[in-house]
């Protein structure tokens, strides 16, 4: 007769976490039904129990069964429009659905059960024109519970020219035809490293580049054609270098872009018009090159645009016609001149200079990029030294206290910036902000301000950008839009002009500043925006318990205040970022049931403030970092159920603060560390188990222990000599809990031994080779409030009222009854009649859950420790 313990019981053990409250088995549950990215024509996959369930196939809910449908996506990205064929073949009744975006929640674009029932052909085909996009493929049976194996075929998509290979032959080239040897930054160009990690690379989840940030880092030379290949790329950002020669025709095949950034570059020719088929660009910055001639007529193509700069050239201009300059004026940011009509205008007559109050000053209601020229026109009240300084004014007003930045560019002249409140006092005055640029960011007060744009030097004219920017709401705003905020389960203020303070899960300090974003469990999708990076006061990011995807951005490393990042139980992946070693503030740092990979960063270990590191649960990979043993303030590191190798570093013993030390289920072996297990003076909790460890490995150094409270030596090859040779060590610890599941004990005498460590509150010795019925003796642990004792070789509890009573007080019970029949025989039936109509029983207590068996969940010690 098995005992029972109900799901609630077992919820509110998993709220104990050592990271925080969340369940250990959302992140899994769902990453089954991730969809996999197909980079090849042909695929084959098979459809099982564990695979995911369909949400899309009709149930029948008279039919047999319950209904479910097993599934398995796949993701396609579309760079052209293209016809193309998804054909689905198995010796299974096949049904196949085209759906738009990545994953599986798209809206169903078509869908095919049969390509000819007539004919007895019982696969499945969709032929569909798709536009450039991400979308994904469904692969689901007709019959439910159907199981097998299948072949997808797609065509109509050049998978060769796609893929990591493909983008890493496209900047390899142009590395190679800029010069990369003598760039500012090179890191990492070159190498086997994933492309996220070349410096000024960004990538999508699935390693595309999308974007290249490039700018101010002495690239020389001229714009490889191979560029086009980047199919997915978004943003380019080539701005202040020395490239050469004209733009490449190729780069017309970028339908994905929306950025083109090639100002203050030697670029010669003319624009050219392809650039008009881009339909998805927003922004094309031109100015400060050597381009002639006319704007192409075709940009009146571009529907999106809202900011084009094409001032500063040696002869560029825009045409005058009504149709251009009707489409110019519609264009939210733009600067440049206009084409002659003629060779030899008549010059307007110069109209007297205008009142200051008109003509000087201009008013910005929104926050966007300005281009205006200096002129004598106007002069600096402020810059006085050695004469008049031209300048231009800005105001604006502010109705909530708000982070605002204002940054000043130009090419040719050194800038200066003056900010002047509504009583006329200068509470910024600067110079250099970012290289000769001027600038600030400043939290401000509500009221009335005035920019005052000049320049360092007198007399001083020339063209000049100037951005305004409220750095915060643009990275609340990008976190909103690039994690599904519409679907969020709690969303209050989001985007709307109410004070940051009162956004849901925003705070912020006595400045307006935002502190802390607090979005936990609140249904996040998508992925993380590395525009957080502008939070420069964030000193926590909690985002626990949704399902966040794609990599962790290492812009978050520029975060020098925050104190504690939260991203565990979402399905992140990629590698943990090198950058996070920067976060010099850094507390607390969870990262746990993800799917991260790749190895531990050895800069981790510079956070010398860091008391807490959870890393459980993912993909890691590789051996642990010596460089953890500087983390001199480590109270908890948590590395379980990943795949790290090599030796445990004997030097993770010097941590003497460290209070919880979990490394089970790896592949870790012992070395040297277990020798100085005499050091760590503070260790309350060690879990050792699953690894490449014997246990008896640990059991004669357990004396040097005298605070440990909590053991895991679960599936570490014990026998009954082992144990029975260090009970006394072990009854000496005062161990509280201690997990022995899934090792060879089978000696009585152990369990005799165990129930005399009266502190016990959790135990298991499940999973071992155990028969008979259990010690009476084992009563006398009245403080036990989890005990498993199943699936051994014939081990039950009695029958007897006194053992049961003490039974039922247990929160927490997993393990069979002795029957009347055979008191110490076998297995029982699942549950005791008799005990589960027992008015002392609670109906909580009637199911069996054991999380300890999961393999995808915490460690008994793990999964159910507090954290102190």
């Amino acid at each position: 007769m098995t005992l029972a313990r109900s799901v609630p019981a077992i919820l509110a053990i998993v709220l104990l976490l050592i990271a925080y409250p969340g369940n250990p088995s959302t992140a899994v549950a769902q990453s089954s039904c991730a969809g996999t990215s197909i980079d090849m024509s042909t695929t084959t996959g098979s459809w099982s129990s564990a695979s995911c369930h369909s949400p899309n196939r009709p149930i029948d809910p008279e039919g047999p069964g319950d209904g479910i449908y097993y599934a398995v996506y796949y993701d396609i990205f579309v760079p052209h429009t293209s016809e193309v064929t998804i054909t689905l073949e198995s010796s299974t009744d096949t049904f196949l659905y085209l759906l738009t975006g990545a994953g599986r929640n798209g809206e169903i674009l078509a869908r095919n059960d049969d390509i000819n029932y007539d004919a007895g052909i019982l696969n499945s085909r969709i032929t569909y024109t798709l536009e450039p996009n991400d979308y994904s493929i469904e692969v689901s049976t007709y019959a439910r519970e159907a199981t097998g194996e299948f072949t997808l075929t797609i065509d109509g998509i050049d998978f060769v020219t796609l893929g990591d290979d493909g983008d890493r032959a496209a900047l390899i080239a142009l590395y190679n035809a800029t010069d990369g040897d003598n760039w500012t930054d090179n890191t990492n160009w070159l190498t086997d490293v994933p492309l996220s990690e070349w410096y000024g690379v960004l990538t999508n989840e699935a390693g595309r580049v999308e974007e290249l940030l490039l700018q101010e880092n002495q690239l020389t030379g001229q714009i490889p054609a191979e560029l086009a290949r980047l199919d997915k790329l978004i943003s380019i950002f080539f701005e202040n270098n020395r490239l050469t020669g004209e733009i490449p025709s190729e780069l017309g095949k970028l339908e994905m872009l929306k950025g083109l950034n090639l100002n203050n570059n030697q670029l010669t020719g003319t624009i050219p018009p392809w650039l008009g088929n881009l339909a998805l660009l927003e922004s094309l910055n031109l100015q400060g090159n050597q381009f002639t001639g006319e704007l192409p007529g075709e940009l009146t193509l571009l529907g999106n645009l809202d900011t084009l700069f094409f001032s500063s050239n040696a002869g560029l201009c825009a045409p005058t016609d009504a149709a251009f300059q009707t489409w110019l004026q519609s264009i939210t940011n733009s600067n440049g001149d206009l084409c002659e009509e003629d060779a030899t205008p008549t010059p307007e007559p110069t109209p007297p200079p205008p009142p200051a109050t008109t003509e000087c000053s201009e008013h910005i209601s929104n926050f966007a990029t300005y281009g205006r020229t200096l002129t004598s026109d106007c002069t600096s009240e402020n810059r006085t030294a050695f004469g008049d300084h031209y300048a231009s004014h800005f105001t604006f007003t502010l109705t909530h206290t708000t982070t605002v930045e204002v940054l000043l560019r130009s090419q040719y002249i050194d800038t200066y910036i003056f900010l002047i409140d509504d009583e006329g006092e200068t509470i910024v005055d600067i110079d250099d902000y970012i290289g000769r640029n001027a600038g600030f960011r400043k939290a401000l007060q509500p009221g009335a301000y005035t920019v005052e744009v000049t320049t360092y030097r007198n007399a001083n004219t020339g063209d000049f950008d100037i951005t305004f920017r409220r750095p915060e709401f643009e990275a609340l705003k990008a976190l909103y839009e690039s994690a599904g905020g519409a679907d969020w389960a709690r969303k209050d203020n989001w985007l709307s002009n109410a004070p940051l303070s009162e956004w849901q899960g925003v705070q912020t300090d006595s400045e307006g500043r935002v502190t802390i974003v607090n979005l936990l469990a609140n249904n996040l999708t998508g992925e993380i925006p590395s525009e957080l990076q502008d939070l420069t006061y964030l000193e926590g990011l909690y985002l626990g318990r949704n399902n966040l995807s794609g990599a962790i951005p290492r812009e978050l490393g520029s975060l020098s205040a925050l104190q504690v990042l939260l991203l565990s139980d979402n399905e992140l992946d990629g590698r943990i970022p090198a950058q996070l070693g920067n976060l010099e503030n850094l507390r607390e740092l969870y990262l746990s049931r993800n799917r991260l990979s790749g190895p531990i960063p050895a800069t981790l270990g510079r956070l010398d403030k860091l008391y807490r590191l959870h890393m459980a649960a993912n993909e890691l990979s590789g051996s642990i970092p010596r460089d953890l043993s500087n983390l001199s303030s480590l109270r908890q590191l948590s590395m379980s159920d990943n795949r790290l190798t090599g030796s445990i570093p004997p030097q993770l013993a010097t941590l003497d603060k460290l209070t919880h030390l979990y490394l089970w289920g790896n592949e870790l072996t012992s070395g040297g560390f277990f020798l100085r297990l005499g050091d760590m003076d503070s260790l309350r909790f060690l879990d050792i188990g699953g690894n490449r460890i014997a246990g008896a490995q640990m059991l004669p150094e357990l004396h040097k222990l005298d605070n440990l409270t909590g053991l895991g030596l679960h599936d570490s090859e014990l026998v009954n000599s082992d144990l029975l040779d260090y009970m006394d060590e072990l009854q000496a610890l005062d161990l509280e809990f201690l997990n022995l599941r899934s090792n060879d004990l089978s000696d009585p005498r152990i369990l005799v031994g165990l129930s005399r460590i009266t502190t016990i509150q959790r135990l298991a010795i499940n999973d071992n080779d155990f028969s008979g019925q259990l010690p009476r003796s084992m009563t006398a642990l009245t403080l036990m409030r989890i005990f498993y004792f199943h699936d051994n070789k014939g081990l039950c509890a009695p029958a007897d009222a006194e053992f049961q009573n003490w039974l039922i007080n247990i929160r927490d019970v997993n393990g069979p009854n002795c029957t009347a029949a055979a008191p110490t025989g076998a297995r029982a039936l699942l549950v005791s009649k008799a005990l589960a109509d027992s008015s002392t029983l609670p109906a909580r207590s009637r199911l069996s859950v054991d999380i300890a068996s999961d393999a995808h969940s915490l460690s008994l010690l793990e999964s159910i420790q507090p954290d102190n």
